[in-house]
């Protein structure tokens, strides 16, 4: 009866386990849940503390459905669980829940993961909170001795204002990946909000890759090998212990040199690279550097700028000292941008004052020049590499 009940509970067309798997739990996530019913298996306050219904428009690029739903009464904790997970005792696994959240409110949705261990609540862990934007969000997280997980959406339209507020969630997935790689890198590289005209490559990496590995982007715009190191981005990287770490940096270390971030190609940009690489090494796991591309800046007589020139060589010198996979991101950045031209290369940068920032057809060129690449080489990354049609 029990277990009858929880399948009726539950929000998306998804397979129930008795044993974690590396597979996509929630891969076909089709919204089950009747239109304007409230949740039986709200959390928190009464069951009529919420409305909810399928929508399919306004939503992230490539999703289909998701849900909607609307605040009717107030609450001290409010959200509704999406999905309860057994799991085998004492196997630990990596896993990840993902998915794009959105609130009327401005950061207030947000996801949560719950474990159990005989019915007691031993951990959770948090997404960031979601704007009033689509925000792809992941809460990764190891299983430990739990035997049970909950998946939960929150948000915290407690006052009496809210009333009538709305949250939305779409495509959630949960996964057990197999491997990790995690980006260290700048704007070039970074996460964008949906409706966000820019994109980095990190965030078009994932759908070049298999679903058994894993991309944490911690790209973060601004940064330089320096800033990144100095502001514990690095540390939290290593934290996570990836199992591949892919490492981009050289436009904000070529700024000038009285601004924080600057780094001189032959001297500090050059020694941060090897103590990348070393503290990679370090933890197991493997690196590959990935040069700068261009920025769209021609001259007179159609060239392309070679700010950048001196971090690509440095790069490729401290990759080949310390037997490093490198994709030379610069030369392909080249190849493709001088047969375009100026005025061919424009549609893919996210605006015509911007010559850095890549759009999103700009950003997926540049991820599946860098897939291509790591397909050539020997690095064990390859083998999640998923074949481009």
């Amino acid at each position: 009866m029990r277990s009858k009940l929880i399948m009726t509970m539950l929000l998306f067309c998804a397979v129930f386990s008795t044993e974690v798997f590396a597979d996509n739990l929630l891969k076909n996530s089709e919204f089950t849940f009747a239109e304007g019913k409230p949740n039986p298996n709200n959390w928190g306050g009464t069951k009529e503390e919420a409305t909810y219904k399928q929508i399919t428009t306004d939503l992230p690029e490539g999703v289909k459905s998701g849900l909607e739903a609307t605040v009717t009464k107030t609450g001290k904790y409010m959200g509704f669980i999406l999905q309860n997970v057994a799991l085998k005792s004492g196997k630990p696994v990596n896993m990840v829940f993902s998915a794009y959240i959105k609130s009327d409110i401005n950061r207030d949705a947000y996801i949560q993961v719950k474990l159990y261990k005989d019915k007691k609540q031993i951990s959770q862990f948090n997404s960031p909170v979601s704007f009033d934007k689509w925000r792809y969000v992941q809460v990764p997280f190891n299983t430990g001795d739990a035997d049970r997980l909950a998946v939960l959406l929150r948000w915290n339209h407690g006052k009496e204002e809210n009333v009538g507020k709305k949250t939305y969630i779409a495509d959630p997935k949960l996964t057990a990946p197999v491997k990790t790689v995690a980006l260290a890198g700048d704007s070039i590289v970074a996460d964008y909000i949906t409706q966000d005209v820019q994109r980095g490559w990190g965030q078009m990496l994932p759908k070049y890759l298999k679903d058994s590995i894993m991309v944490y982007n911690m790209a973060i715009c601004g940064r330089s090998t320096k800033t990144f190191i100095n502001k514990g981005n690095w540390e939290k990287l290593l934290a996570i212990k990836p199992d591949f770490v892919m490492i981009q940096f050289g436009h904000n270390d070529s700024h000038g040199a009285e601004k924080p971030e600057s780094t001189k190609a032959d001297g500090e940009y050059r020694d941060n690279l090897l103590r990348m690489i070393k503290d990679v090494k370090g933890i197991g796991a493997t690196p590959i550097l990935v040069s700068p591309p261009h920025r769209r800046v021609f001259s007179k007589d159609g060239k392309l700028s070679e700010s950048l020139k001196p971090y690509r060589d440095q790069m490729k010198k401290v990759a080949e000292e310390t037997q490093t996979t490198f994709i030379d991101l610069y030369d392909l950045s080249e190849k493709k941008l001088m047969p375009l031209g100026e005025n061919g290369s424009k549609p893919l940068y996210c605006s015509l004052k911007d010559r850095t920032h890549f759009s999103i057809e700009g950003a997926s060129m540049i991820a599946e020049m860098i897939v291509q690449e790591l397909g050539k080489t020997d690095s064990p990354i390859k083998e999640y590499i998923l074949e481009i049609k």
